[in-house]
């Protein structure tokens, strides 16, 4: 328009007008952009996201250091184009730089699938190009997400408000989210709900894995947990395997591990499920009754038809990567999409976007954004565990209140999380027979205190009413 090139059009909004730039840092990431132009665009999106006001060329140049001669020529073609534009045809020029980039995200598969994958008869590697094509359209989806979920106002929307009160006072479990197979944290939550962000922080060594693990098992057995444990309970001799109860439906889940390998997370689920000792499956060493338990719980697992996905995938992978296998996994199953999504961890994860440089909490911070974004886009609930920072030494008596300001390395994944769960680590923490967790944020209702029996030797969480201990079953000893 007007002559002037769509990249330089785009910035003239940016450094002239706040309400157009308010609306451009959620819309714009850098690579959109031509190379030459990219750099003047963080800078003015850093400014912005400092002192909140369209940055003058003295702030930019202070900002950009010594760098501000690499990006002077472009922010003075930005600057004489500012009065060739005009803030309300923004919006179309927004829709024509997406489109462009979607041209070369196309491009740049077909290049990938084509040029280099395909010699006229055949593909050289199917699954690479799979994975090229699930990637671009991942990349295309984020492109045009919706920036706005929801929109309206209180007087409109009363009437629906009311039907809804009314359809769940009739069928109460419509208000409920995904529970997690913990009495107090069911009781105060109703579950996790769609697009929810869970986190269970926690130092190192006091159990964070598993009591995700165990959540994520209780979530996609559900209403077939006490049927599942009655059975494996009853199970005296081989014939006994016959008389498995027939499951309810449920759901599927998925477990994306990064910190440990497929095989051992494998194992630590057979030995939740069928509730029976670790080392013993590992090992081979299961005495009659365990092996029995073991067997039935395999056939369970056998005949259940909801799947309990896990995908290893190695460090510094990104939230593009989940999502694309997540969308891969929803393809394959539309009617039983995965839910909740489980990721182990998010601080071992990378950052989306080349283009966001910085320190390592902020990094960690944006992969909390993505996470978040991701949960939201997909309607789905997440939980992760994340690292606690050690309190401070003065603190170390006393054992400092793990609240959420102690989790590591950046403050944002507390910020972009709905529950926070906080494990509390004693002096001798291996050593004790229970396990303390702090319901430290929770957007939807109060705070408490979680208390739960280990039985980690079973890989297993248990609740933790007064007077009660864990079923024991012949072969095995309370921990």
């Amino acid at each position: 328009m007007n002559g002037v090139p769509l990249d330089i059009r785009i910035l003239a909004y940016a450094v002239s007008d706040r309400r157009t730039l308010l609306a451009m840092a959620t819309a714009i990431r850098s690579h959109y952009l031509r190379p030459e132009f990219r750099g003047l665009w963080e800078t003015v999106s850093k400014c912005f996201t400092k002192y909140k006001e369209v940055p003058t060329e003295n702030v930019l140049a202070h900002a950009a250091g010594s760098s501000w001669g690499q990006l002077e020529n472009a922010y003075r073609q930005v600057a004489q184009a500012i009065p060739k534009v005009d803030a309300r045809e923004y919006a179309i020029d927004l829709e024509q730089l997406k489109a462009r980039y979607n041209d070369q995200l196309l491009r740049k598969a077909g290049q990938a699938v084509y040029q280099k994958n395909w010699d006229g008869n055949a593909f050289g590697d199917m699954l690479e190009a799979n994975k090229v094509l699930r990637n671009a359209v991942s990349q295309i989806d984020q492109l045009y997400k919706t920036e706005t979920y929801k929109e309206g106002t209180l007087s409109g929307t009363a009437p629906e408000a009311w039907t809804k009160y009314q359809q769940v006072k009739q069928n109460p479990g419509l208000a409920s989210g995904i529970h997690l197979g913990f009495a107090e944290f069911d009781r105060i939550t109703n579950g996790i709900r769609d697009s929810e962000l869970l986190l269970i922080g926690g130092e190192s060594g006091t159990g964070k894995s598993a009591l995700v693990m165990n959540m994520a098992v209780n979530a996609w057995l559900g209403r077939n947990k006490r049927p599942l444990e009655a059975w494996l309970n009853s199970i005296k001799v081989a014939a006994d395997l016959d008389s498995m109860p027939e499951p309810v439906l449920e759901r599927s889940s998925v477990y994306f591990t990064i910190e440990m390998p497929y095989e051992a997370l494998e194992r630590r689920l057979h030995a939740c499920v069928a509730g029976v000792p670790l080392y013993g499956i590992r090992d081979g060493t299961l005495n009659a009754v365990e092996e029995l338990r073991y067997r039935a719980a395999l056939r369970f697992i056998q005949k259940y038809p909801h799947q309990f996905h896990i995908v290893d995938i190695p460090r510094g992978a990104t939230m593009r990567h989940i999502e694309a296998k997540y969308m891969e996994l929803c393809q394959d199953s539309p009617d039983d999409p995965p839910k909740p999504v489980v990721i182990d961890y998010l601080n071992l994860m990378s950052v989306d976007d080349d283009g966001e440089v910085g320190q390592d909490w902020l990094k960690i911070g944006h992969i909390a954004e993505h996470a978040h974004e991701f949960t939201r886009v997909h309607h789905v609930p997440m939980v992760s565990p994340a690292q606690l920072n050690r309190p401070p030494k003065e603190e170390s008596a006393r054992m400092a209140r793990p609240d959420q300001d102690r989790l590591a390395r950046s403050l944002m994944l507390a910020q972009n999380s709905n529950i926070i769960i906080n494990i509390e680590k004693r002096k001798d923490e291996h050593l004790m027979k229970d396990m303390r967790a702090h319901i430290v944020k929770n957007r939807d209702g109060e705070q408490s205190v979680i208390v739960l029996q280990k039985r980690l030797d079973l890989m297993r969480l248990y609740d933790s009413p007064t007077d009660w201990t864990p079923l024991d079953y012949e072969g095995t000893t309370a921990s």
